[in-house]
């Protein structure tokens, strides 16, 4: 598959969010990070759970 440089910007995009949800997800729950969803991943970072 090939992506073009749009697709890749928001590849990137979307991934970076996907990371910044999860590290604040991560600090909020401290030591209960066995409770953090993909859903609630998704959901903080605003991206679809098929992403």
């Amino acid at each position: 598959m090939v992506l073009n440089i749009v697709q890749v910007g928001v590849f990137m995009d979307n991934r970076e969010c996907i990371i910044r949800a999860t590290v604040s997800l991560i600090n909020e729950k401290g030591d209960d990070i066995d409770e953090i969803t993909v859903r609630d991943i998704c959901k903080r970072a605003g991206v679809g759970l098929g992403l």
